[in-house]
């Protein structure tokens, strides 16, 4: 077995309920506290947008990367 099929469970990724949750919570926890965290930083507009696009890349690549060791597996 290899080690990120241990990791990913894909026995339970077959499960629809359970493949959801797990999309929702790779696409979720970063979203929605740490913007609220971080504005206190923010000097301006401009830092608020270079956020925004860095936590919205970053859930893409996130969820981009874990569907592809998914399918891999």
């Amino acid at each position: 077995m290899r080690v990120h099929n241990c990791l990913l469970f894909p026995a339970l990724m077959q499960d629809h309920i359970f493949r959801t949750a797990v999309l929702l919570y790779f696409m979720c926890p970063t979203g929605f506290a740490t913007p609220t965290q971080l504005k206190p930083l923010c000097k301006d507009q401009s830092d608020e947008a270079f956020m925004s696009s860095f936590i919205s890349l970053y859930m893409i690549v996130t969820l981009t990367l874990y569907v592809i060791l998914v399918l891999a597996g």
